[in-house]
């Protein structure tokens, strides 16, 4: 973790252009259009740029010309829409360095509200990057695939991938044999919803912050949705995030893409 500096502040309202006097700096409020912003002052005059500052038992990151983090995660710690990181307890991340690669969905099984994140038990899986002996282990050996040649469903026989990395599917029906394309891997199982074949990774709990926007994947159609929408859809394709000023992996401390 980066530096961490200590001040002292008695909390107080912060209002536009309003100076609070800390020990070793001061917080002030600008406008730039429609944009509010605060920037923390040390006491020789200077910025503090990307580093940490304590004030009232709080701690709060500053990035480039002093300017208060808001919606985002830095050092593995989440920073909330107050600008407030979230308790040090909950914000270890326990994805940092996974290889997730940017066909991951993630399904959220339950959400706890938090105030200015989420605490989310998820389900994270995969299509793309499959090993032979991964392959046979996925679970999707036996699953029922819609062969529309039969107008029937049959049994995935085999999943396999070639050297070029292309997946191939093998489905018996009867004594006959289907083969699909990982393209064609969209089936539409006895539920009635649409799946693809995924490889589950791992069950695991993250923090998701509020107040920004994701674009989940729906099908082909990618349409914005708040997280609030997110969590209750409960599955989403982990796509970019846009905190109100640009567009960034989701959270990559928190998910590294490996395309």
């Amino acid at each position: 973790m980066r530096r961490k500096k200590y001040i002292w502040a008695v909390a107080g309202a912060l209002s536009l252009m309003q100076c609070i006097s800390a020990y070793a700096g001061t917080w002030t409020q600008e406008t730039l259009g429609e944009t509010k912003r605060w920037i923390y002052t040390n006491d020789d005059g200077s910025t503090a740029d990307y580093e940490w500052v304590k004030d009232n038992g709080d701690w709060y990151y500053c990035g480039r010309w002093g300017v208060m983090e808001t919606n985002t995660s830095v050092d593995g710690y989440y920073i909330g829409a107050d600008g407030k990181m979230i308790s040090e307890g909950d914000t270890l991340n326990p994805l940092y360095g996974e290889r997730v690669c940017g066909t991951c969905y993630m399904k959220v099984n339950s959400a706890e509200d938090c105030g200015s994140y989420y605490k989310a038990n998820v389900t994270l899986s995969d299509s793309s990057y499959y090993t032979n002996d991964e392959l046979n282990q996925v679970g999707d050996v036996g699953s029922k695939i819609w062969i529309e040649a039969r107008g029937d469903y049959g049994k995935i026989s085999c999943v396999d991938i070639s050297t070029s990395g292309d997946m191939g599917i093998e489905v018996k029906y009867g004594n006959d044999t289907y083969y699909f394309t990982k393209e064609d891997a969209v089936y539409t199982p006895y539920k009635g919803e649409e799946e693809t074949l995924t490889r589950k990774i791992k069950d695991t709990e993250v923090l998701i912050p509020k107040n920004v926007e994701i674009i989940p994947a729906n099908g082909f159609e990618v349409y914005k949705a708040t997280l609030d929408t997110f969590v209750n859809e409960k599955m989403a394709r982990l796509v970019p995030v846009f905190d109100g000023n640009t567009v960034c992996a989701l959270y990559d401390d928190i998910i590294n893409h490996a395309d």
